[in-house]
């Protein structure tokens, strides 16, 4: 399939049959060839094609409200799965400055929940070599994942490794990656396992905090302001900071813009005893939260301006 082609006859037949679950699975494209808008959803991410990035991308607008032409689609053409993985959050924003690290972070969680997925048990002869103690066993309440020791172990450090590579890779050389990536993107475990060598993981976390009198504690329904969100929450509130720092631009919509960044980042520093904190630091940290929901891309009406104005989203209680 020739991408660019793809992008020459990208009209609004196919858009609209992606954006209707009854249309039919496959969707003519030119020269009579065929494209299923839905098969990178069955696919490890490393074997996409480019053909599946460009749906996945469709599917990442239409899931987040945003119009298909609004993203730099023809500047991920020539993409494979492979090539994601590589990238940084700085190349996906090269590619696409408004959604860049949108996009960056969809990829990056739907590539660790797959990796992680994929990750299964030692088989039963190779499980003898290297049996975990009874007592290095961690048991957590969790929400049923269950990894080897072992193979959750193999995963980081492949993960690690893959991460520090793709830190030095050129931009300009992605598009020589082949589809093998001797093992820093594949994670070939034996799905037989025995049951007494697994622990259970709660993620983020297996501790529960408690009060002096070991009872769990209570969640308020406001929180402190103790994540960067809530502290910008609690400035657009306050009369010191609010329009002078921060302010609204729609406050019904959630609509918020950075006045003065600098002063921001150095109220957070005190906030969070860090004399070194910097705007660009603090952007870096608001940009994880549009995976969260707690940030969601600006409507493009016309009606904001176009710089430091963020909107919260749909996980931005309390």
């Amino acid at each position: 399939m020739c991408l660019p082609a793809l992008f020459d006859h990208f009209g609004g037949e196919i858009l609209r049959t992606h954006m209707n679950p009854a249309a039919a699975q496959f969707k003519p494209i030119p020269n009579n060839e065929r494209v299923d808008l839905t098969r990178f959803l069955s696919k490890e991410p490393q074997e996409w094609t480019m053909g599946d990035v460009i749906a996945w991308l469709l599917h990442v607008a239409k899931r987040n409200d945003i119009p298909f032409e609004d993203l730099e689609m023809q500047k991920f053409a020539n993409c494979t799965g492979m090539i994601l993985i590589q990238m940084r959050e700085t190349d996906f924003q090269q590619r696409d400055a408004v959604y860049g690290s949108l996009l960056y972070a969809e990829f990056r969680k739907l590539f660790e929940e797959r990796s992680i997925n994929k990750c299964a048990y030692k088989s039963p002869e190779r499980a003898s070599t290297s049996r975990v103690p009874d007592d290095a066993r961690i048991s957590c309440i969790n929400n049923g994942l269950s990894v080897n020791p072992s193979a959750l172990s193999s995963l980081l450090m492949s993960d690690g490794n893959l991460m520090s590579s793709s830190s030095t890779q050129p931009l300009d050389t992605l598009s020589q990656v082949g589809t093998d990536i001797s093992g820093s993107g594949t994670f070939n475990f034996n799905s037989h396992a025995r049951s007494d060598e697994t622990f259970m993981l709660r993620p983020p976390y297996c501790k529960v905090r408690k009060n002096k009198d070991g009872r769990p504690r209570k969640h308020s329904q406001h929180t402190k302001g103790n994540k960067l969100w809530e502290f910008i929450r609690d400035a657009l509130k306050d009369p010191t900071t609010c329009p002078s720092v921060v302010r609204w631009e729609d406050p019904a919509e959630g609509v918020f813009r950075i006045v003065e960044s600098e002063k921001l980042a150095q109220l957070w520093g005190e906030r969070k005893n860090n004399q070194k904190m910097t705007y660009e630091k603090l952007s870096r940290a608001m940009r994880t939260y549009y995976e969260k929901r707690i940030l969601v891309p600006v409507p493009k009406t016309g009606l904001y301006p176009k710089k430091l104005v963020y909107k919260f989203g749909p996980s931005a209680l309390g």
